[in-house]
């Protein structure tokens, strides 16, 4: 009887410790993800940082226009000029056509900026970078970057900001058809120049008027 008595309590204690069947157990609570940066997409008009002539040098400029090359995509840009009070400005139109540079998207860092009260002119943020974004250097060195860089581009990518698009390679094919021309005319004015010294020290058989026509033939087209 106190066996009995004994494994009924028992029964009951078990009835308070033990979930009753079919309970689900609450799920822990999981850690929320970090969430990734959105980086920009590049437009024509952006002002940025990129990398200079020199080694870790770091210059700002404009991008002027965008186009796909191989499975990369190119930025032209044009530097900025350092002014007073925060303020960078484009150069002269025939400077920047000069200035301006091919640069790979992937290698451009967003900078803050906004137009300034002058035209082709913008103010840039000076401040201390974030700690997620690499400080820049040189030119750059204290200004606050939008992003660590731009985005990857597809191939079908619809650059915006409406400015036409520089053919890079029909610049680079324009170059070399100046270049074989040039060449064709200095060959072209050394044989013309051979054949009248010729045609002169036969007719004149003075070899002073062979120097002189010598003389002016070689202060023909040289550029």
């Amino acid at each position: 009887m106190h066996l009995l008595l004994l494994l009924t309590q028992m029964c009951a204690c078990a009835a308070f410790v033990l979930p009753a069947p079919g309970t689900p157990r609450a799920a822990a609570p999981r850690a929320a993800a970090p969430q990734q940066e959105v980086l920009p997409e590049p437009r024509v008009g952006d002002v940025v940082a990129f990398a200079g002539d020199w080694p870790g040098e770091t210059s700002v400029g404009q991008i002027r226009s965008l186009q796909p090359r191989g499975d990369r995509w190119l930025a032209d840009v044009v530097p900025l000029e350092d002014q007073a009070g925060d303020v960078w400005r484009l150069p002269a139109a025939a400077l920047a056509r000069k200035r301006r540079t091919a640069v790979d998207v992937a290698e451009l860092v967003p900078l803050e900026a906004a137009p300034a009260a002058e035209d082709d002119a913008f103010v840039l943020t000076a401040t201390e970078p974030s700690a997620a974004i690499k400080p820049l250097s040189g030119s750059a060195a204290g200004l606050l970057a939008r992003a660590a860089s731009y985005r990857a581009l597809a191939p079908d990518f619809k650059p915006k900001g409406g400015r036409a698009r520089v053919d890079y390679a029909a610049e680079e094919r324009s170059r070399e058809e100046y270049a074989a021309l040039k060449r064709q005319l200095l060959t072209d004015s050394a044989l013309a120049s051979a054949a009248g010294l010729v045609a002169v020290t036969a007719a004149t058989r003075d070899l002073d008027d062979a120097r002189a026509f010598a003389l002016g033939a070689a202060g023909g087209p040289a550029d």
